[in-house]
């Protein structure tokens, strides 16, 4: 299970506690902050692919070209 902090986040397709214990960590404490954020900054902690997917479930059309795994 997660901690219910995590709940928002885990809400999301792609997910889960672990991706969203790291969200979490570095800052993004729920939907609102992952929308207003630099997707550079979240492709860092989940990674390119899954930065892109998440975002568009959001509501956030990213090109792949746009986003860098550093």
């Amino acid at each position: 299970g997660a901690n219910s902090e995590l709940l928002e986040l885990i809400k999301i397709k792609g997910i889960g506690r672990v991706r969203a214990r790291r969200l979490y960590h570095a800052g993004f404490r729920d939907i609102e902050a992952l929308r207003t954020s630099n997707p550079n900054a979240i492709a860092k902690i989940i990674g390119t692919r899954t930065t892109q997917k998440i975002l568009k479930q959001i509501g956030i059309e990213i090109k792949e070209c746009m986003l860098r795994d550093s």
